[in-house]
């Protein structure tokens, strides 16, 4: 694929970031009682991550992309049944539990496993070579 379409994929997934990011970011400032324009230096982090983890996985064939699918899938997977089935078993009463792995630990799992994914063979290869000398 043309270098052109990783910079046009790259550039997307940093606006998309950005932005998704600013709002919730702002909102959980604000409802935590602190500034809300904390939330921009977040999103702007998060959206140059994110397009520098996109346009490093088209460089490597798409299998870091593949990883970092995975990993959000299966982090997701495991916060949401947590969430959802957890506050149920704790506790029965609370008629609002499983909203926890709607909203909170599923979307955590979510950005938690893609975050380990793309770091986790890096990690690995780091570890493997000996340093050179």
């Amino acid at each position: 694929m043309p270098i052109a379409m990783y910079v046009v994929a790259a550039v997307a997934v940093a606006i998309v970031t950005f932005f998704v990011t600013n709002l919730i970011g702002s909102s959980l400032m604000s409802m935590v009682g602190l500034p809300e324009f904390l939330g921009l230096p977040l999103a702007l982090g998060l959206a140059t991550v994110a397009a520098r983890a996109t346009a490093r996985a088209g460089a490597d064939g798409g299998a870091m992309a593949g990883r970092v699918v995975t990993g959000a899938l299966l982090g997701g997977t495991i916060g949401f049944v947590l969430g959802f089935f957890g506050p149920m078993i704790l506790a029965p009463g609370a008629n609002q539990g499983p909203l926890l792995g709607l909203f909170v630990t599923g979307p955590g799992g979510v950005v938690l496993g893609a975050i380990g994914a793309a770091l986790w063979p890096r990690a690995a290869v780091d570890r493997a070579m000996p340093p050179a000398r």
